[in-house]
């Protein structure tokens, strides 16, 4: 379950100076253009593609107009942030300033510099400068958890003032200029209230616990999150969870690994849109070991539902247009097999097992921390990628399960069936 999410714009008074500073820092480009607008270079819109690996979408950039970069477009994040410090430095880059952030889990503060009007160019070749958050330090380690190279994040400041269109079917994303952006394209399209905070989507939702209790959320859009949807597990002292819930590593933030379970709930009601049976994903939010912290959401809504839709986000005007394509009603799958898998290796194409849940496939089976997973049934896994992985061990419950790991220096095999760890007859 490899998973990223990453939250340090959502304030309060206490807080407020460092983020203030922060909020100003991107509103003019060096060439005199508004943010955002200056992504046109002129035109109605501009179009980029996407691929989209892991649940997460990466556009492929040219860093200081040379280094070619993977960045996540990340609508749940307010600024663009380079990972590595030494990619910075490969050119020189000087730091104008140095500012703390908080980590996603809200638990640890840390550090990064700020460089100014870097040249960022696009795949499409349009080339807009932005100031860049860079990491002191790189807690994330993101190949290693998604199994793909990914360098930094674009949040939502860098296409701030446009209407941004996603089309996942086209694997593409559109800007637009709002005062010459022809609604009538969208009339297919549902239009849903929405507001932006910090330059981020929030919207609201029906979740359902069960038939009887039922709560009206507040969600960030996150397309920096590849889970179906988050909630934050203290939002409600009257929610009933249920008892079918594993412990799950939720994602990996600036602070670290994000802890907390993951369970399946009754529906959640996007809209006029129905999802049943979705994955959730729970994290402790403890209000009052922060309580200076104002936290703008009950929970993420995540790329695992968005990317059912194709959807248009107009952050001028506070709109999100949603019409449904191909995988809308495409079930939500997780591994069952008990198993954390990170990539390491120069490729990222060799696999160790990170974690064990108790009493779980891979643990009846033997696989224990730190093995080496060479083979999968017959195939090598050095053809594979993380995600294609997670994907067969996320296939339907029963599906027997042949790996061949190293230990150590010893080679074996073992085998497993796949179970549903959130229904009541799984098979044992």
């Amino acid at each position: 379950m490899s998973f990223f999410h990453l939250t340090y714009g959502e304030k309060n008074l206490k807080l407020r100076p460092i983020f203030f500073y922060l909020s100003f820092l991107f509103q003019i480009s060096l060439s005199g253009q508004i943010i955002g607008i200056d992504l046109l270079q002129g035109q109605k819109s501009v179009e980029i593609p996407f691929e989209l690996k892991s649940g997460f979408i990466i556009l492929k950039v040219k860093y200081n107009n040379f280094l070619p970069l993977n960045f996540i477009l990340d609508t749940g994040a307010e600024h663009t942030i380079l990972f590595d410090k030494d990619l910075n430095d490969l050119f020189g880059i000087p730091y104008d300033k140095r500012v703390e952030i908080m980590g996603a889990d809200l638990s640890q503060k840390m550090f990064a510099l700020i460089s100014r009007n870097i040249p960022i160019k696009l795949e499409n070749g349009v080339t807009v400068n932005r100031d860049i958050i860079v990491l002191e330090e790189d807690h994330l380690k993101l190949d290693e958890i998604t199994g793909l190279s990914i360098d930094g994040i674009i949040g939502g400041t860098f296409f701030k003032n446009l209407i941004v269109d996603f089309n996942y079917s086209k694997s593409k994303v559109t800007f637009h200029h709002p005062s010459h952006f022809e609604y009538d394209q969208l009339k297919n399209y549902k239009l849903v209230p929405l507001e932006i905070i910090n330059n981020k989507p929030y919207v609201h939702a029906e979740v359902f616990f069960s038939s009887e209790n039922q709560s009206q959320l507040k969600f960030l859009l996150d397309t920096g999150a590849s889970l179906p949807m988050l909630l934050h597990s203290d939002i409600d002292s009257s929610l009933h969870l249920p008892n079918t819930v594993i412990p799950g590593n939720l994602g990996q933030g600036i602070g670290g690994k994000l802890q907390g379970f993951v369970t399946k709930i009754e529906g959640v009601q996007l809209a006029d849109f129905d999802f049943y049976k979705p994955i959730c994903f729970f994290q402790k939010w403890d209000r009052y070991l922060f309580p200076e912290i104002r936290v703008e959401r009950d929970g993420i809504i995540g790329t695992d539902i968005l990317y059912r839709f194709d959807l248009a986000i107009d952050y001028l005007n506070q709109k999100l247009f949603l019409k449904p394509n191909k995988q809308f009603k495409r079930k939500f799958n997780y591994d069952k097999s008990g198993l954390v898998i990170y990539a390491f290796g120069s490729k990222l194409n060799q696999f160790y097992v990170k974690k064990v849940l108790p009493d779980s496939p891979a643990d009846l089976a033997g696989i224990m921390q730190g093995d080496e997973i060479l083979k999968i049934a017959w195939r090598s896994t050095k053809s594979m990628s993380l995600n294609k992985i997670t994907n067969h061990l996320s296939k339907k419950e029963g599906k027997n399960i042949r790996m061949t790991i190293r230990r150590n220096d010893a080679k074996m095999k073992v085998e497993f069936k796949l179970i549903d760890f959130f229904e009541p007859k799984s098979i044992n």
